[in-house]
């Protein structure tokens, strides 16, 4: 008798190499064709339905998820006034602005009601991106202070979070601040890296370095963090290069790594459903223009494999399973009795989910009648030998698989 172990996937599946992809869901033009200077793009999901924010010089574009174009708003009486990013926190917006190259910035606050006021915690002021804490704390990535400035509810600053250098904990250059899994993360774009903090201030770790590799980032400069938790992280090369985005787990394990059709990226966001959006220059079939790509990230798939059956003990099975890759491996690992060439009995089945690179004990309890032929396999000395193929992802993997069974 040969014991077959299969495998289906009920989750994705990353690797390592090939890194991944993405796949495009849509994609739209600037509703005035190139207005040039898109800085941001944020996605505000307090909005029935949810909406696409674009600041550009002192303007605001804001369209729906599938591109459908809303309005547009001046937003300040000076048109040369440059906004970096966008929030919508409850019933105020914020605006942060910064002329490129200068250290004179500020936070625009504008409360649906209420007097228009401005945040400019120091002289040396570089405001990016920024975050709202659940108790109400404005977080803000100074790029010139190279830390995060902090606006309290009552209107007094700090603490600062972070401080210029290559250290655990500082920091050079953040362009960007995003929160979820109780963290937050900040992109530290002139170490190559993201830093991740507690909501206190402390400082949990960082992950990335500089190059094209997996886990590593050239210009990073957007973060942003899905609704299961990964955190997404987009890369501008350099002025015409196509920007790359990367995909961690909370703590920085990756997961997949896609080059993205866009030139000059200008902001990244995500919805509710996970769904990602990137502005940038977009090519169209008439031209190449500004506009946004709503897209989502593919894992090339990794595999498991069984190391080996380790032992049968009543009515329960033991695999040694090993993931071949990536972030990790998760699914249901059935262990059937395979007769001739067609006829397969499944003896019993087990979900697992194994981690990149590691190998795990994963127990199959077996049915009755599975428990009874492999009983009977052992009593006549039959081989029981491990064996199958396959790969693990939508369907069903099976891999010609070996090992001895142990008594």
């Amino acid at each position: 008798m040969l014991l077959v172990a299969l495998f289906s996937a009920n989750v994705p599946v990353a690797s390592a190499g090939p890194l991944g992809g993405f796949k495009e869901i849509t994609r739209w033009k600037d509703v005035n064709e190139n207005s040039g200077g898109w800085s941001d793009l944020t996605v505000n999901m307090t909005e029935s339905g949810g909406e696409v924010l674009i600041p550009w010089g002192s303007n605001l574009q804001i369209y729906d998820l599938n591109g459908t174009f809303d309005t547009e708003i001046n937003t300040w009486d000076n048109p040369y006034d440059t906004y970096q990013s966008v929030l919508v926190a409850g019933t105020t917006v914020y605006f942060s602005r910064t002329d490129p190259g200068e250290a004179d910035g500020w936070v625009r606050i504008v409360p649906t009601d209420g007097e228009v006021t401005h945040f400019q915690p120091t002289e040396q002021f570089s405001p990016r991106g920024m975050a709202m804490a659940p108790d109400g704390k404005l977080w803000v990535a100074d790029y010139a202070g190279n830390d995060v400035a902090t606006l309290k509810p009552d209107g007094s600053t700090g603490p600062f979070i972070g401080s210029g250098g290559v250290g655990p904990g500082q920091m050079q250059y953040p362009t960007d601040v995003a929160l979820g899994n109780n963290s937050m993360y900040v992109v530290d774009s002139g170490n190559f890296q993201v830093d991740r903090f507690r909501l206190d201030g402390t400082f949990l770790g960082s992950w990335g370095s500089e190059g094209s590799k997996a886990g590593q980032m050239f210009a990073p400069r957007d973060v942003t963090v899905a609704p299961d938790g990964n955190v997404f992280v987009l890369s501008t090369p350099g002025y015409g290069q196509q920007a790359s985005i990367d995909e961690f787990t909370p703590t920085g394990g990756f997961v997949a790594k896609a080059t993205l059709p866009i030139i000059d990226a200008a902001g990244l966001g995500v919805d509710s459903a996970g769904k990602l959006y990137a502005a940038g220059t977009l090519r169209f079939p008439d031209r190449q223009t500004q506009g946004v790509l709503k897209f989502t990230v593919t894992r090339k798939d990794t595999k498991a494999k069984v190391a080996r059956l380790v032992k049968v003990k009543g009515r329960a099975a033991f695999l040694k399973l090993t993931c071949g890759g990536g972030a990790r491996c998760a699914g249901t690992a059935s262990l059937a009795a395979r007769r001739g060439k067609r006829k397969t009995v499944t003896l019993g089945k087990a979900s697992f989910s194994v981690a990149g690179g590691k190998r795990k004990t994963v127990k199959v309890r077996l049915t009755k009648k599975g428990g009874s032929l492999v009983a009977k396999a052992r009593r006549k000395g039959l081989p029981a030998k491990l064996g199958g193929s396959g790969v693990i992802a939508r369907k069903v993997l099976l891999k010609k698989v070996a090992g001895r069974h142990r008594r």
